[in-house]
């Protein structure tokens, strides 16, 4: 009777273990004990503590606060106590290896117990110590099936603290090699055995290690295996979870194909969000708390990594909402298990700082930021003792200190981005000494270089800012020849489209807004061959927008370097894009639309500025007007349209004075004169309700450009006064014309930045000068004058042929 009603209670244990009831199964193992607790069958007995003890185990993860939890490792700890001390009574051979499997998992349990980083560490290493000897107990017992189990153990139970317990790279890389080998002997073990749950296990956690070898070796044949074999085993993993039918394998092996996918080529975004789906979906229903928290955390990670790769802002938004969503039940789970502190904190503050770049309320904006350097700040406070958690949460500390100096004034600007270059700095050192990641490498230095160009243009110091700015191009330099290595190592991994595209552009970026004349051209050819890179990314990885903005961008700067037909072919690209993109996302339409006029606009800008240097000025009036037209066109752009009229008119003016029609040629200039004043109005009256950086100091250069403009047309109505006064044989006053025009023409010279205007101006200076010397000449019928005038001639060449 007492063996058939032992039975019943074993059989109800299993049951409840089945169906995910820990708590209860433990009960019955209890009450099972009881049934036999006058029975000297010391074996059974430690069995059932052993049974027991890990019933506990398992329950202790569904706990849904910390006293619950540590309550439940302690019942667990006292049922493996009992196992030691009730093996000790047993009289036979083969019995030092169970003796051991307890103490060492005593000791496993009892670190999660602790909260010391140093102490936990201590315990884990005995931990590791008494498994490694448990192992060699059951290899000199012969128990081939308790080898496989307990390499799994020892697999498992790194990937949780322990691999994030490291001091340095070379420890990390130990426990990882370590780890893949007892995974590899497990499979090698269980796949002749018939416990498909343990094979499953194998399966699971040697994937799990060779995806984060990724981050561990760069050794080419390591990073092949790593690539075969990870995908490989989790694709088992999975299959064999659904065999087993146990909910806590299932959601394991979905974590492990989350992973894979990213080391597969074309990586699928949405199929590594449905694999953390359904990750979560069995960890609820294997009632796992910790497995719960664990995913969460890694679907923030997915839900941060997608959204980046599409060009809708509702789906941003929507995807880092979620990801800081997941974040934060992450961080309320994890506190429950005393885990990786600080590393859910990590996530919330990336989700946060993601958030608030592309929120467009500044009051809104600025509170996304100062919660994500709270969210950072807190982690690193938890995170104390974990090397490889700190480093990480330097980087989004530093990421948002920079996103919040972009909303302030210059003195704490300056501030907080010192306060950025010291994490950005740390985040670099990090990499370099902790993670052998080539990718995360390059991340560090891009950033660095970020922060390191943002100083420098703030740093009043000519000589100290271009110190900044150089040391900001060889850390970018650094980010890319790692890029680039990665990509030539993989050239369709899905990282070389969306993601390596930005650093390209970021690299274009910093080299186009070089303030040092002297090394203009070489930045700038440079900045041209970067955003060229970053436009083939852009196109491969389907973000038409980001390519449109590499090409507005290449415009910008082939027109700096006075490439007229190069600039506007740019911007027909880049309106190109913007079509594609309209249709790929229809609410945004209207806005791409907009952009696409705009690209247009400035394409035919471009070919009216080509038209201007070879002096085919009515081909140049036409390109401004319609230049100007496609600027009406646009809700965002029309205030520029007049300053485009202007322009036309300006360049109609040209064209009447080159032909000699010199009234014309006066009234055309007067009438630009009053369009450039009516134009400077319109984008006074509009520059304060502009928010884009970028457009403020493109209207502050209109103004200046107008201004000039502006000058320019009245020493050409001086020059066309002159031209009359000639011809009426009023040299005197002629001569006096040209020279006040002259004067003018030097001075607006002098402050112009395009280098083909400005040699323009400097001739049309020195013919100025050279037609005064001529007209006071003709005043005196001197030779003396004749010949002054012929060396002003002379200086100025390639004008002569424009008088007759």
């Amino acid at each position: 009777m007492q063996n058939i009603n032992l039975e019943r209670l074993l059989d109800k244990a299993k049951q409840l273990e089945k169906s995910y009831e820990w708590l209860q199964a433990a009960e019955f193992y209890q009450k099972a004990n009881k049934l036999i607790s006058k029975n000297r069958n010391f074996r059974k007995k430690a069995e059932l503590h052993e049974q027991m003890g890990y019933s506990f185990y398992r329950s202790a993860f569904q706990s849904q606060n910390n006293t619950v939890f540590r309550k439940r490792l302690k019942l667990a700890i006292r049922a493996f106590l009992s196992v030691k001390k009730l093996l000790g009574h047993v009289k036979e051979e083969k019995i030092q290896a169970r003796s051991l499997h307890a103490e060492a998992f005593i000791a496993y349990a009892r670190s999660w117990l602790e909260t010391n980083p140093v102490k936990k560490k201590e315990m884990l290493n005995e931990w590791w110590f008494l498994a490694n000897k448990t192992l060699v107990e059951y290899e000199r017992e012969g128990n081939t099936y308790s080898i496989g189990k307990m390499c799994n153990n020892l697999v498992e139970y790194s990937c949780y603290n322990r691999f994030w317990l490291v001091s340095d790279y070379a420890e990390q890389e130990k426990i990882g090699s370590e780890a893949i080998g007892f995974a590899e002997r497990a499979i090698n073990i269980l796949s002749k055995l018939n416990d498909d749950y343990e094979l499953t296990r194998a399966y699971c956690f040697a994937s799990h290690f060779y995806y984060h070898g990724t981050f561990l070796w760069n050794d080419k044949e390591k990073l092949v295996e790593i690539a075969r074999k990870a995908p490989l085993y989790s694709a088992k993993a999975l299959e064999l979870s659904k065999k087993t039918g146990d909910a806590w394998l299932i959601s394991w092996a979905q974590v492990t194909a989350f992973h894979a996918n990213q080391l597969i080529p074309k990586r699928n975004m949405a199929k590594e969000l449905k694999h953390c789906e359904n990750a979560l979906k069995y960890g609820k229903i294997a009632k796992d708390n910790f497995m719960v928290g664990y995913v969460s955390a890694k679907s923030s990670i997915a839900y941060c990594a997608s959204s980046p790769m599409t060009e809708d802002p509702d789906k941003q938004q929507e995807l880092y909402e979620k990801a800081l969503k997941a974040s934060q039940k992450a961080v309320s789970i994890f506190s429950i298990f005393n885990y990786i502190p600080g590393f859910s904190y990590l996530w919330q503050s990336e989700s946060l700082c993601r958030l608030a770049s592309i929120e467009t309320n500044l009051g809104k904006k600025q509170h996304l930021i100062e919660k994500a350097i709270k969210a950072a700040k807190k982690g690193i406070e938890h995170a104390r003792g974990w090397r490889r958690l700190v480093g990480s949460l330097s980087f989004t500390l530093a990421e948002s200190l920079v996103l919040l100096s972009e909303t302030t004034v210059i003195q704490e600007k300056r501030k907080l981005l010192n306060e950025a270059l010291f994490h950005a700095q740390n985040f670099v050192t990090f990499q370099e000494k902790m993670v052998r990641s080539q990718l995360f490498r390059a991340m560090a230095y891009h950033f660095l270089a970020l922060v390191q160009n943002k100083i420098a243009h703030l740093e009043e110091n000519e000589g100290a800012s271009l110190k900044l700015f150089n040391a900001a191009i060889r850390s970018m330099e650094k980010c890319i020849e790692i890029i680039e290595k990665l990509v030539e190592k993989d050239p369709d991994q899905w990282i070389a489209g969306g993601f390596f595209g930005p650093y390209y552009y970021d690299l274009g970026e910093i080299l186009q807004k070089t303030h040092f004349p002297s090394q203009k051209e070489k930045f700038l050819s440079r900045a041209i061959e970067a955003l060229k890179k970053a436009t083939n990314f852009f196109k491969k990885s389907g973000l038409h927008a980001r390519a449109a903005e590499s090409h507005w961008k290449t415009g910008q700067i082939r027109d700096r370097l006075s490439e007229y037909r190069e600039a506007s072919q740019e911007y027909r690209l880049a309106s190109d894009a913007y079509a594609v993109a309209a249709k790929n996302i229809p609410k945004l339409k209207q806005f791409y639309n907009e952009n696409l006029a705009y690209m247009n606009a400035w394409s035919q800008i471009e070919q009216a500025k080509l038209a201007h240097s070879i002096e085919e000025y009515s081909k140049a009036k036409k390109r401004y007007v319609k230049a100007a037209k496609l600027h009406e066109s646009t809700d965002q752009w029309s205030y520029l349209a007049p300053n485009y009229s202007a322009l036309a008119n300006m360049e109609e003016a040209e064209g009447l004075s080159r032909k000699d029609n010199t009234k014309q040629a006066k009234l055309a200039f007067e009438k630009a004169l009053g369009q450039f004043a009516e134009a400077e109005k319109t984008i006074k009256n509009k520059i304060g309700e502009i928010t884009s950086e970028e457009e403020k100091e493109m209207t502050q250069k209109l103004l200046q450009d107008s201004n000039l403009r502006r000058n320019y047309c009245q020493a050409r109505i001086l020059v066309e006064e002159a031209k009359l006064l000639d011809k009426e044989g009023k040299y005197r006053q002629s001569s006096r014309s040209y020279g006040e025009a002259a004067k003018n023409i030097s001075a607006i010279t002098e402050k112009t930045e395009a280098e083909a205007e400005r040699k323009e101006l400097e001739y049309l200076s020195v013919l100025c000068r050279a037609w005064g010397k001529m007209a006071d000449a003709e005043e005196q019928t001197s030779s003396e004058a004749y010949l002054e005038a012929a060396e002003f001639f002379e200086e100025a060449k390639d004008y002569c042929f424009t008088r007759k």
